[in-house]
């Protein structure tokens, strides 16, 4: 056992609305050094009207359908996707 340990304990607000919701923490802890990163956590989802597309050519409804799955991908995978 190590002799000077903490620990803490934080509130976290109560669930959302949905059960999908219910089970995001609103803070995201991460140990950086010997020491804790508290940060609010990004449960933020992109969704198809939240899109504003830029270019001439207009994706088609299947490609954005995919170009939502590798944006979900990319979040959560720790590599260069972006």
């Amino acid at each position: 056992a190590k002799a000077n340990v903490r620990l803490m304990k934080i509130s976290l607000p109560p669930g959302g609305d949905t059960p999908w919701k219910q089970g995001r923490n609103a803070m995201d802890a991460k140990r950086v050094g010997s020491g804790l990163l508290l940060q609010t956590a990004d449960n933020y989802e992109l969704q198809l009207p939240d899109v504003h597309v830029v270019t001439v050519k207009q994706p088609t409804q299947e490609e954005m359908q995919d170009l939502l799955f590798a944006w979900k991908v990319a979040k959560y995978v720790k590599s260069n996707a972006i």
